[in-house]
């Protein structure tokens, strides 16, 4: 691999890493919130999950963008933007401003899985592929795990607006590496700058695949964005008595197994390549570590283990990307990722707030009991079996044509 690729991946990681942080700090403040400014559980939700619909509805926009262009100034702004919208929510009490700056900090984020998958698959073949897009995973989960425990414990040491914006002050930095070390060249030859037309939209959304591959990434991923994004800690908090800083660590736990469990799988598949079988497997053991997690009534050391087994299996999501590029052309591959990419905001910005109006009809005085908690997240074992169902039906027609490399950055 070229020197100048390693770096391109190292950046694209590095702003996964990054976009997590952004992405989980709801859940580590939201109590806070609650008590200060008086939000119920929907406000807070629709709060968070505001990040989650911009998310969502441009993943089109910067699959069509980072397929077109190069990435060095798509993926400077979208850094850039994060880290001003992280800026903004310190600096407001309004709960409308505050929803403005998550929706925009998903703009940005929305240039983040797709940046590293286009590059990813610009940079090997189809068997080297499954991979190094696992590392994907790999780097968004350390990200995620860094956004709960370190940054919980930022917050207790400096505040958390405070420590909020240290986190946006390396985000600043982070741009400006991409502007010194990323090069101005684009990343895409003629051929394929000249074959990015609107029919390539219709290319991608006219696959059944497609659709459903959005659809089982969204379901199969939720639980772990919701768990890790808003309702998480919370649930444990009240389940184990816990301060913020320690439910967060079982959070960490949880994001850690994902970023070993996702090259994991990869190396299974490669090794087997029979990927629906072990994505219908990896469903089963998510369903009982989430059940086990919610309902079950274990010690301290065995719940850790719940969460990191439920981290690992979930990782073996990452195979739906192997299966896009099977049944998607290199030269859309941006925007077929983006699409399927999409599923995680999709699902997830109406399980959150879901999650948060079952909890209000529920509640029975000032706070949220674990009855109250153990009734909502019951959708996400719900989540896996549905996410099973839409394995059943992905066909997995490949493209006619050969994957050729079209570029090298």
């Amino acid at each position: 691999m070229k020197k100048n690729a390693v770096i391109v991946l190292s950046l694209c990681a590095l702003f996964l890493f990054y976009k997590y942080i952004a992405q989980l700090f709801p859940s580590l403040i939201g109590a806070e919130f609650m008590r200060s400014y008086g939000y119920d559980g929907v406000m807070l939700a629709v709060m968070a999950s505001s990040y989650y619909y911009s998310y969502t509805l441009m993943q089109i926009i910067a699959g069509l963008v980072i397929d077109r262009f190069a990435i060095r100034i798509p993926m400077f702004i979208a850094i850039l933007v994060i880290s001003l919208m992280i800026v903004l929510f310190t600096h407001t009490n309004n709960f409308y401003v505050m929803c403005v700056s998550r929706a925009l900090m998903g703009v940005g984020a929305s240039f983040a899985t797709v940046l590293y998958m286009k590059c990813a698959a610009q940079y090997t073949t189809s068997k080297t592929f499954g991979i190094i897009s696992s590392f994907l995973a790999t780097a968004t989960m350390l990200g995620a795990a860094c956004g709960g425990t370190p940054i919980a414990l930022l917050f207790q040491k400096l505040g958390w607006k405070e420590g909020l914006n240290s986190v946006a002050v390396v985000g600043f930095l982070m741009a400006f590496a991409v502007l010194i070390f990323q090069k101005s060249k684009t990343s895409e030859n003629t051929q394929v700058q000249t074959r990015m037309k609107f029919a390539n939209i219709k290319e991608v959304i006219a696959k059944e695949d497609n659709w459903l591959l959005l659809l089982y990434s969204g379901l199969t991923f939720s639980p772990v964005a919701v768990l890790g994004g808003l309702w998480g800690a919370p649930f444990l908090m009240t389940k184990y008595a816990l301060t913020a800083a320690n439910a967060s660590f079982f959070l960490s736990i949880m994001f850690v197994g994902h970023a070993v469990g996702s090259p994991f799988w990869a190396l299974l598949s490669a090794k087997l390549n029979r990927k629906k079988d072990l994505m219908h497997f990896a469903n089963v053991i998510s369903l009982f570590a989430i059940l086990g997690i919610i309902y079950g009534d274990f010690s301290y050391s065995t719940s850790l283990g719940l969460f990191f087994i439920f981290g690992f299996s979930v990782g073996c999501f990452m195979l739906s990307f192997e299966l896009c590029r099977e049944i998607n052309a290199l030269y859309i591959m941006g925007l077929s990722v983006a699409f399927i990419n999409s599923g995680e905001g999709l699902v997830g910005s109406f399980v959150e707030p879901l999650i948060g109006h079952l909890l209000d009809v529920s509640k029975v005085g000032s706070a949220f009991t674990l009855a109250n908690y153990q009734g909502a997240l019951f959708i996400l074992p719900c989540c896996f079996i549905l996410s099973s169902i839409t394995l059943v039906f992905i066909k997995r027609k490949r493209v006619a044509v050969t994957f050729n490399e079209y570029a090298r950055i």
